[in-house]
């Protein structure tokens, strides 16, 4: 549905896109950024295991991408491998995932039963780097929480399906209702 919900010109003409993928895209952005290069659209940029630096906002994001490995998949991540890429990223105002935090420390390198466990790479870079939010989907679930680790804490926000957020200097400030 991604070709149908880059048409709409709200959505088209926004300056920056970045982004993750998920569990069930390709490995990257290169089929979506040509269909949106040849319809004049912004790129997105990929932000796995990367800093990007909102321009004129002095604002920063990382990101994570796909979810635990609950299958035999090259776009799925072990707790291992999603540890070891929060240990080596920068550090961010906000972290962009597809998956959700896992609270419990967990670097299993296996095949996880539950799809939906998250990620322990994530809760780990969000208390390393004190990192305040923490967007992602993935869940099918839309929903604030604020999570409090030993003296550390940050907001998990889920989206499911079309949802927006308005971000300002002094953080983000509402939740839009679902399009």
């Amino acid at each position: 549905d991604w070709q149908k919900l880059f048409l709409y010109p709200q959505i088209k003409n926004i300056p920056y896109k970045i982004g993750v993928v998920g569990n069930h895209d390709s490995d990257d952005f290169s089929e979506i950024n040509q269909w949106l290069q040849g319809n004049n659209a912004t790129p997105i940029v990929d932000l796995h295991n990367a800093i990007y630096t909102l321009p004129d906002y002095n604002l920063t994001f990382a990101g994570i991408k796909a979810s635990v490995k609950y299958k035999n998949d090259s776009n799925l991540l072990t707790q291992k491998e999603a540890y070891d890429i929060s240990e080596q990223m920068s550090k961010a105002d906000i972290l962009i995932t597809h998956s959700n935090p896992k609270l419990e420390y967990d670097i299993e390198d296996g095949i996880y039963p539950n799809a939906h466990a998250g990620l322990y790479g994530i809760t780990n870079y969000m208390i390393k780097n004190n990192c305040v939010y923490n967007m992602h989907g993935h869940v099918h679930e839309k929903y604030i929480k604020r999570h409090i680790l030993n003296s550390n804490s940050f907001y998990e926000l889920s989206f499911y399906r079309v949802s927006s957020v308005n971000i300002t200097k002094n953080g983000i400030i509402y939740l839009e209702e679902e399009r």
